[in-house]
């Protein structure tokens, strides 16, 4: 017993000190990087498509630290993507809740993140990013077109918004304890 107590404690001493690696994937312009920079500095920073990668440390919430790795998911960067996978303890994957033809693009391709062993149990949280705009999908659309109810993960789906910043510190809480129940189970 004892010894399960310490490998415990160390889990959540690491879980405080390190930075968790964090995956943020979805398609362009679906608001992953102004997510990231809403999350880092608390306002909106409007750029151009992430044409590469940006990794940010950021602090959404007490006692949880994440290396966010964004990945720009243009034609050339989906075949390197699988590079990425393999360590990551969460996977956002950001969608346009305002874009209501390219749910079967991003199925497709959340499809085919998910088929890499790599992330077998990772827990996954959709940001349903834009949900501030007049004609955006509604969660349960989403979930439904993402087919999340037929997943045998954890997930979660948060409605929120890049540019109000309503939602995103919700959903990386949530991230952050499915995270640590992640961990917990990887000790056992």
């Amino acid at each position: 017993m004892g010894f399960f107590v310490s490998k415990l404690q160390d889990a959540v001493e690491y879980f405080r000190e390190s930075p968790v690696r964090v995956l943020f994937l979805g398609l362009n312009g679906a608001g992953k990087t102004a997510i990231l920079y809403r999350l880092k500095l608390n306002e909106l920073i409007t750029m151009p498509p992430t044409m590469g990668i940006n990794v940010e440390i950021v602090s959404p919430c007490e006692d949880l630290t994440m290396a966010v790795w964004d990945v720009g998911l243009n034609a050339q960067a989906r075949p390197i993507l699988k590079h990425y996978c393999p360590g990551q303890d969460g996977f956002v994957f950001v969608f346009d809740s305002n874009d209501l033809t390219g749910l079967e693009e991003a199925r497709e391709i959340f499809d085919s993140i998910l088929e890499s062993e790599a992330w077998d149990d990772v827990p996954l949280v959709v940001l349903a990013n834009k949900q501030d705009l007049v004609d955006y999908e509604t969660i349960p659309a989403i979930a439904e077109g993402l087919k999340l109810y037929e997943l045998k993960r954890h997930w979660h789906i948060q409605p929120c918004s890049a540019a109000t910043g309503d939602g995103i510190f919700e959903g990386m809480r949530k991230l952050g304890c499915m995270i640590q129940e992640y961990q917990k189970r990887k000790l056992r």
